[in-house]
């Protein structure tokens, strides 16, 4: 018997502003424009996030987004598991 794996992959991101809520590529790109951030890398979870201030009310936040390298990372644990 073939045994298969069913796998999703996220189009989405996270924010945490300072609740965890999903972000979608437009609202992503966006606070791209607005904070031209420097990507950082987690390596646990090997995955880019970034982080901002903003000046107007001076909340923080924090930006999580899947990556092409994340995910080539994802696709090879799974190819692994084979």
């Amino acid at each position: 018997m073939r045994k298969q794996l069913l796998v999703g992959l996220n189009m989405y991101g996270t924010i945490f502003d300072p609740t965890r809520r999903p972000l979608l590529g437009d609202e992503y790109i966006r606070l791209l424009e607005k904070y031209k951030p420097s990507l950082d890398w987690d390596v646990e979870s090997e995955e880019s996030f970034w982080g901002y201030e903003d000046e107007d009310t001076n909340e923080e936040g924090e930006v999580w987004y899947p990556t092409l390298y994340s995910i080539k990372y994802d696709s090879f644990e799974l190819r692994e598991l084979n």
